[in-house]
């Protein structure tokens, strides 16, 4: 019944679609009474009722504009400009394509002293191109603390709770103030701290190209936002000291403080509590190495990530809760980005983050195996403690001295040392598991591009890495029925392990556009060196030490072309040479030649519909984990063996996506699909015991995934309210190995959700939505069948008790099948006690006092449960001091 009621209530957008259809176009200049062109005019068209912006235009240099505007209605074209006079034109309803022309005339206008100026009230969105623009001060409600709270309540951005933001189901890769990015992909930091007030507008830029040079001339599917400031804001300093206190020695405290000047851009933030607040999103993201690429438009050159973890931490997140909930946590983040211009040309960013972190995490865990495999079902608790002392310094500098070329450098080094102390009870029985981990990552980063014509330009690029990671991995008392002997508290196990690597690479790539087309061709080379050593003092199967030397040179071929009418294909080959030198007990081919074929067809018909197919073949070796054939524990009682067997993976993937409609009619509607299928590729085969999980990789034919995507997004102008829905389908299928049995596995998934979300200019404001999520493994060899299903709800509303009185409220719900109903309220009281100076709180959270939250995981031969412990209910005294 649920679902029906969702896809009932989501089916309500579909009213908003209109079809596809041609446009007429409205063009022309504007001048003043001598005929000189006026640049910088409003034109805006709307309905008869002017309350909804249909199209949206500036005049140029020239004074020339132009808009496209729907068949068969009638709009009214405003045209203001200060110090002009307003004028307002009938279009009037056209059954066919066409071109207007209108040539406008604005008679200049004198106001008399102390005249009353009434401002015209401005559109809430505007579209054009690539870029949608909305205007923040239509959505806000009042009570908006950061910059995160404005988002979302714009139509079309999404936010999940680490803060990664979805825009139109597009991943935003860079979150820009004023056209400067100060973080990159780790934007969290600014969105969840910097202040609301000081946002004018909110740009989506839906094909931004970072890269100047080769603006127009490159492709680019990056999407990014762009945060606009109120002008009282761009001052030498401002921001904001907040803190909240209880008599249970429960505390909050944040503060930053920001300049945004002519030559320089500042951002500090300093953050401490005990509460589990997350001020910056996902840290292991944000600290980590491999957390971001450099100059994030580019195809990547080097590794992504550092080296790997043999060993796995205990997992910090519970899924679908906000890491207040259940994070006991004492947490200090002190961080901040600056970028400084010394001159017209030359552009210096600097990034520094230190996180120091005491977090504790209570968990039991019931596990129920697949009848086959003849195990008793598991329960095992743990309380695990975690200190870090993570770090992150970064330095980029740019010279951009004209249009033809520029030179950008970038250097990172990430630090994240981090002590996992787990006191665990395991089938009853007692025991203490420590983890030391530490990695580091340097990185350092050149690049040079020059236009060489109108339409043709090249890129050179130099990248050097040096990564390692040091574990050990202490177990007391040793598990029974493994390789280790008996249990013994004398001797507790250990396990080291050193994994260390680099990376030097360069490429060139040339790009020529014409009218209707373009080439490229990318040319490179590389050189990646690996080693890594395990030990187990006693163990000679644990103990090893391999190395693993890639040299590459590679070729990219890349054509474009518009085949007319709105289609456009494009064809790519990538050439890859590879000499492999190592010692690992794997027969690799010394000399190794494969090519990557992709082929992609696009049809635009208008700026209302696209659509976009796309086929790939690619292949690559597998990664040094998966042929390092010594054992190594990676957990107290997992123990993985790599393989001696080699082969490249390929994979054929194929996907279709299609987008209809634009904010000028406030409808949007986005479906994706995506199919894969491998050849060979590795997996882990396991053998399950009491006490034990053993897995080797090995080689398996014939994966197959499927997924789907449909989300409709329409924004209803005249309630200032956003209505959407969305459905997500995943299916796999696959073999899995365990205790010498091949299982072919068939998994589903189901999301639906729906919400709607008001954003009045009232005294009342609401937001409601659900989502409905099922998950199956179906193990079609023996039947054996896990799954689980959820619902959940939430509603929040706020309240304007008076000027100066702000009441916000926040329930949600979770009934998770065989885990029980869930229940979480939080209130806020504001007071505004000075305008724009201090606002004082009375914060409570979790105020139904939910002690436990229970979830339900599927696999191929297990079906778990996971308890995590909550934090209790409290109620916090707050107060916030602006300053500017």
């Amino acid at each position: 019944m649920r679902i029906y009621i969702i896809i009932l209530f989501g089916a309500f957008i579909l009213s908003g679609a209109e079809i596809c259809q041609a446009q007429i176009f409205v063009q022309g200049t504007i001048t003043d009474s001598l005929g000189h062109p006026i640049p910088n005019v409003n034109i805006y068209a709307t309905g008869l009722d002017s309350t909804s912006i249909k199209a949206f235009d500036y005049s140029n240099g020239k004074g020339e504009f132009s808009l496209e505007l729907n068949l068969r209605k009638i709009y009214l074209l405003h045209i203001s400009s200060i110090g002009y006079g307003k004028q307002i034109i009938d279009i009037p309803a056209h059954s066919k394509a066409d071109t207007l022309f209108k040539n406008i005339l604005l008679k200049e206008k004198t106001q008399p002293l102390k005249e009353l100026v009434v401002e015209e009230k401005r559109p809430s969105i505007i579209a054009k191109e690539d870029t949608t623009i909305f205007i923040a001060e239509s959505f806000m409600r009042g009570n908006e603390e950061s910059v995160e709270d404005i988002l979302r309540l714009l139509p079309g951005i999404t936010i999940t709770p680490q803060g990664q933001i979805k825009a139109n189901g597009k991943t935003v890769t860079k979150v820009l103030i004023g056209g400067d990015d100060l973080f990159g992909f780790n934007y969290q930091l600014l969105t969840k701290n910097f202040t609301a007030k000081a946002i004018e507008t909110v740009s989506i830029y839906e094909e931004y190209q970072e890269n100047a040079v080769l603006k127009n001339i490159s492709e680019s599917d990056e999407t990014v936002l762009n945060l606009a400031l109120k002008e009282e804001f761009k001052i030498d300093f401002f921001g904001t000291a907040t803190g909240y206190y209880d008599l249970d020695q429960n505390y909050q405290a944040d503060g930053n403080l920001v300049s945004i000047t002519k030559n320089f851009k500042g951002y500090l933030f300093e953050s401490a509590n005990n509460i589990g607040d997350n001020p910056v999103g996902n840290i292991y993201r944000l600290l980590q190495s491999g957390s971001s690429l450099p100059f994030q438009s580019s195809t990547s050159l080097g590794p992504t990530g550092g080296s790997g973890s043999l060993v796995s931490t205990t997992a910090h997140r519970v899924s679908r809760l906000d890491q207040e909930q259940y994070l006991n946590n004492k947490t200090s983040f002190h961080g901040g980005a600056g970028i400084y211009n010394l001159s017209e040309d030359l552009k210096i960013k600097a990034v520094g983050y230190f996180l120091p972190a005491n977090r504790q995490i209570n968990q039991q865990f019931a596990t129920i195996y697949d009848p086959s495999l003849q195990v008793p079902n598991l329960i095992q608790r743990q309380n695990t403690q975690k200190d870090i002392n993570a770090g992150l310094g970064n330095l980029t500098a740019t010279y951009d001295p004209s249009q033809k070329f520029n030179l950008k450098y970038e250097g990172k080094f990430n630090t994240f040392p981090e002590t996992e102390l787990a006191d665990r009870v395991f089938r009853n029985e007692p025991l203490q598991t420590q983890l030391e981990t530490d990695e580091k990552k340097w990185s350092q980063h050149l690049r040079f591009t020059r236009k060489i014509a109108d339409r043709k330009a090249y890129r050179i690029r130099v990248r050097y890495i040096n990564s390692s990671n040091a574990q050990t991995l202490r177990v007391n008392p040793v598990l029974s029925g493994g390789p280790f002997g008996s249990d013994s508290t004398a001797n507790p196990l250990m396990q080291q392990t050193k994994n260390d690597g680099s990376y030097i690479g360069t490429d060139f790539k040339y790009w020529s556009r014409n009218a209707r087309s373009l080439f490229s061709v990318r040319l490179g080379g590389e050189h990646q060196s690996n080693s890594l050593a395990n030990r187990v003092a006693g163990q000679p199967a644990f103990t090893d030490s391999r190395d693993w030397n890639r040299y590459r040179t590679f070729s990219t071929l890349s054509y474009q072309y518009t085949i007319g009418k709105g289609w456009e294909a494009n064809a790519e080959v990538s050439g890859n040479l590879v000499w492999n030198r190592t010692n690992l007990q794997a027969v690799i081919d010394e000399t190794l030649f494969y090519l990557n074929p992709e082929v992609s067809v696009t049809y635009e018909p208008n700026k209302k519909n696209e659509l976009r197919l796309q086929y790939s073949y690619k292949q690559d070796q597998p990664d040094f984990n998966t042929l390092f054939s010594a054992q190594r524990l990676t957990d107290y009682r997992s123990i993985q063996e790599g393989t001696t067997d080699f082969s490249l993976s390929p994979s054929n993937s194929f996907s279709a996506s299609y987008q209809y409609g634009n904010w000028q009619d406030n409808f949007v509607a986005n479906t994706f699909f995506s199919y894969v299928t491998s050849g060979q590729s590795y997996t882990t085969a396991s053998t399950i015991t009491p006490n034990y999980n053993f897995g080797t990789y090995r080689l398996t034919d014939n994966q197959e995934t499927l997924l789907a995507r449909l989300g409709l997004d329409q924004f209803m102008n005249f309630l200032q309210s956003n209505l959407a829905f969305e459905y997500n389908y995943t299916s796999a299928s696959f073999t899995s190995f365990f205790n010498d049995t091949a299982n072919d596995i068939q998994s589903n998934s189901h999301q639906l959700s729906t919400y709607l979300r008001t954003a009045f200019v009232g005294a009342f404001n609401s937001s409601i939505g659900a989502e409905y999520n099922f998950s199956e493994s179906n193990n079609q060899t023996n039947n054996f069948i896990s799954s689980s299903q959820y619902f959940s709800g939430f509603a929040n509303t706020t309240l304007d008790l008076g000027d100066r009185w702000q009441l916000s409220t926040e329930y949600i719900l979770y009934q998770i099948e065989d885990a029980g109903d869930y229940h979480f309220l939080n209130t806020s009281l504001q007071f505004d006690a000075i305008d724009d100076r201090l606002t004082l709180y009375l914060d409570g959270r979790n105020l139904l006092d939910q002690t436990a939250f229970e979830t339900v995981n599927v696999g191929s031969y297990t079906q778990s449960q996971r308890r995590n412990a909550l934090n209790p209910r409290f109620v916090l005294l707050g107060a916030k001091i602006s300053f500017r």
